[in-house]
């Protein structure tokens, strides 16, 4: 009983009452306002949860299609702006062609699709490329 009197004096806003009749020794907490704001923790735990379950991650992670794109506009807008000399260009360009010609041999070889480890594969040569691009772009060297 000790908690639960130091509850009640402690929010007052809170309506804490002890049901006790003979026989039936059960403990009734009955929460005023906090009910709507326990709804809404309870709410968003749940969506979180969901979220998790049902793929949120996939909504964040770039298809492989988007990550060549994305790389391919790094590389041209290091060469407009001069941080990518040509023969830096050339190299990243190389690196490139040599991913997408990989991905149509794997998907050639799985009737058009890409299997858990080719896209395992394909997604660890993209970051390389992608921190090569990063270097390059950063690096002491000008284009222009």
């Amino acid at each position: 009983m000790g908690w639960l009197a130091s509850t009640a004096q402690h929010f007052p806003q809170r309506r804490v009452s002890l049901n006790e009749s003979p026989g039936h020794d059960r403990l009734e907490i009955a929460v005023g306002q906090g009910e709507e704001y326990a709804m809404n923790i309870r709410r968003a735990l749940i969506c979180g949860a969901a979220l998790l379950m049902f793929g949120a991650s996939g909504v964040f992670a770039q298809t492989i299609h988007q990550r060549k794109e994305n790389q391919q506009a790094r590389i041209a807008q290091g060469t407009k702006s001069g941080h990518l000399t040509p023969h830096e260009t050339a190299k990243l360009e190389r690196q490139q062609r040599s991913i997408n010609h990989e991905e149509r041999k794997m998907r050639k070889a799985d009737n058009g699709h890409l299997t858990k480890a080719d896209r395992r594969t394909l997604n660890r040569r993209q970051n390389r490329a992608s921190r090569n691009i990063y270097g390059k772009k950063h690096n002491a060297r000008r284009g222009y």
